[in-house]
């Protein structure tokens, strides 16, 4: 993948050429904002059907309900974040695409410190967390991906060349793809996370160390992008 990145790269016009290379960098943090967020489907659902207090009154919550929560705050916040995108925009002051990366890597971080705190009530099987962790998760991470995803796609419609607009917008999908597959892997480790049998660096007790695994990741992610916003600002050559 990174021969073909480069030979792709290598054959485009110089001016092309810096653009080029800040779409396929963002598809990388892309594919981490996309390895965690898609544990919702996985690891945080188990966690919600297994872990969480559902009853609401006399009411239990199904389990599946929960899917729902992302698709429903995008309807009511995706209005409001392109407000404030156009409103920066016409003031000059729109953060760059690395910039837009970095926040959505840290509000991720930030929605899974709710799970950490989750897991950590959770660790004595007698008890379990409050739903209210796993919606105030469901929140953020909604907010990263509405300064992540959306704007992700406008940047490749904007950076890439107009020949090959089609042909980028497939390999940023590709890195989604990579990701969803390495979030079932990781995944898969939680119980043995869980166990002890999977050493981390940290030992917080329950599934608060599998979610850590997600804080410290996307920090991390987000940290690196911001330092490297600049760089990558004048490779964009202004449209980032």
């Amino acid at each position: 993948a990174l021969a073909w990145a480069a030979g792709f790269v290598a054959r485009l016009a110089p001016e092309e050429r810096g653009p080029v290379i800040t779409i396929f960098v963002f598809m990388l943090f892309n594919a981490v904002f996309w390895l965690a967020f898609e544990q919702a489907g996985s690891s945080l659902n188990l966690f919600t059907d297994e872990r969480t207090d559902r009853l609401l009154g006399g009411f239990e919550v199904p389990t599946t309900w929960f899917q729902s929560v992302n698709a429903g705050l995008i309807f009511l916040l995706a209005p409001g974040f392109a407000a404030l995108w156009s409103r920066l925009g016409r003031r000059g002051r729109d953060p760059g695409q690395a910039i837009k990366i970095a926040l959505g890597l840290f509000f991720l971080g930030l929605g899974y410190v709710f799970m950490v705190a989750a897991g950590r009530i959770a660790a004595d099987p007698a008890v379990r967390a409050s739903m209210g962790f796993v919606l105030a998760t469901y929140f953020w991470h909604t907010v990263g991906e509405l300064c992540l995803s959306p704007t992700g796609l406008s940047y490749v419609t904007r950076a890439a060349p107009e020949r090959y607009v089609s042909l980028l917008m497939g390999v940023w999908f590709v890195s989604t793809f990579l990701a969803n597959l390495g979030g079932g892997l990781v995944a898969a480790q939680v119980e043995a996370i869980e166990r002890g049998d999977v050493v981390l660096p940290w030992h917080l007790g329950g599934q608060a160390d599998f979610f850590m695994l997600f804080v410290v990741a996307a920090g991390a992610a987000g940290l690196l992008i911001g330092v490297l916003s600049p760089w990558l600002g004048r490779l964009a050559r202004g449209i980032a």
